[in-house]
């Protein structure tokens, strides 16, 4: 069983930097998390991730 870890009255940030218009259909975002890395209160925190989409816009 997986537990869900609610944040503190502490504000969460996270840094984004994506490229959009990958062939006109694909874009790669980034994603940096900005606090809550406490590895005593969220062992399981990433650090980074990367996150594809696939759509079409005319």
């Amino acid at each position: 069983m997986k537990f869900t870890v609610a944040p503190s009255l502490k504000a969460s940030y996270e840094y984004n930097v994506g490229i959009g218009n990958i062939f006109k259909v694909f874009r790669i975002d980034f994603n940096f998390r900005g606090n809550y890395l406490n590895k005593l209160d969220n062992p399981d925190a990433r650090k980074f991730g990367v996150t594809g989409s696939l759509g079409f816009s005319f």
